[in-house]
């Protein structure tokens, strides 16, 4: 484990030119998990999908979650937006069904409840993913803390269908939120990118291929981390962000290839 910090740290280092910072390449032999998609179905063993209507303030009155819509098919996994057509929840005060899968227990309070993995750093998280332009969809991979009370959210891609040039990531752990991004020069609509997160000790750092979307210290250890893919939109009246509150307009779903984990 520690070897392979080592070697991820000088990586990181090593790839500083011109004042862009570029990822780590993990050997295969440091890949500790993946999941490229290819069986029947979500594997149990590896996520929970969410399902239920949250208190979370970005779903009241808006958007409950649907397990059926977080779903494999074609060797890619799908994370999409549905509107709530009443089948799967009796909240029609909430007009819209997300998606989230996690390997972990999200939603139930913190601590996890139910972790079915999770990473200490040093350790790299890719993901190779189609984000939608659905004007109005909220797609991220992230992920949280899984042993603490007051966990840790770290945004590798919070991507704004409206905002197609543009990478959001950030790092949220109350009452501090460090919002990073950069601009990209090109459409990350237009086909799979690889998304990633490298997490230290006390410091992490996001990007797409070679590109850094930013990177700070942190000034709190963050503990174990578990992954989360989501797919939902947001009250626009609560949430008036340019590209993300708002009834989605386009094709509300977005793909994962794979996903994988190198310590």
């Amino acid at each position: 484990m520690q070897t392979m910090g080592v070697r991820l740290v000088a990586a990181l280092a090593a790839f500083i030119f011109a004042g862009v910072l570029l990822a780590p390449s993990p050997t295969p032999a440091a890949v500790v998990w993946r999941d490229g998609f290819s069986s029947q179905g979500l594997e149990a063993s590896k996520w929970y999908a969410r399902g239920g209507c949250p208190s979370e303030r970005s779903a009241e009155g808006w958007l409950c979650y649907s397990p059926d819509n977080a779903y494999v098919e074609g060797g890619f996994l799908h994370m999409r937006q549905t509107p709530n057509d009443g089948r799967f929840c009796c909240s029609f005060d909430r007009p819209y069904l997300g998606s989230m899968v996690s390997t972990y227990k999200h939603g139930s309070g913190w601590p996890s409840k139910s972790v079915l993995a999770s990473w200490t750093p040093p350790v790299l998280i890719e993901a190779r993913i189609r984000y939608s332009g659905a004007d109005g969809l909220w797609q991220n991979f992230e992920t949280f803390s899984v042993d603490l009370d007051q966990p840790t959210e770290f945004d590798a891609a919070e991507m704004r269908g409206a905002k197609e040039h543009y990478q959001f990531c950030a790092v949220h752990r109350r009452p501090e939120h460090i919002h990073l991004g950069t601009q990209l020069p090109y459409n990350y609509t237009a086909r799979f990118r690889r998304y990633w997160i490298y997490y230290e000790p006390a410091r992490v750092t996001f990007g797409v291929g070679d590109t850094v979307c930013g990177s700070t210290m942190l000034a709190e250890p963050a503990g174990n981390i578990g992954i989360d893919f989501v797919a939902k939109s947001a009250d626009p009246d609560l949430f008036p962000w340019p590209g993300l509150g708002g009834p989605v307009v386009g094709s509300p779903e977005y793909l994962v290839d794979w996903v994988r984990v190198s310590q």
